[in-house]
């Protein structure tokens, strides 16, 4: 999987949080870029352990887009808790 297919996977899982998200935070969520969240959390992916670990231990494409869904699901979630501090 190449960054540029993680894309698609985090505007998904931004696209499900985010009315929480601006709910619970709605002049921060205002304030926001989601373009540049998606650009910030693929490049924070690319350090993540369990991101990594998830990758190598898929044996198929299957299971490596069901980790990726997976994984950038919570880190997505993680990291939008982190922006609302």
């Amino acid at each position: 999987m190449t960054w540029i297919e993680l894309k698609p996977e985090i505007e998904r899982a931004l696209k499900t949080r985010w009315p929480r998200f601006a709910e619970e935070h709605p002049n921060l969520a205002a304030a926001l870029d989601q373009g540049a969240i998606i650009e910030q959390a693929t490049a924070s992916l690319r350090d993540d352990p369990e991101f990594v670990a998830a990758i190598a231990n898929a044996s198929t494409a299957r299971r490596a887009g069901e980790a990726v869904a997976e994984v950038v699901g919570r880190f997505v979630g993680a990291w939008l808790g982190r922006l609302a501090g």
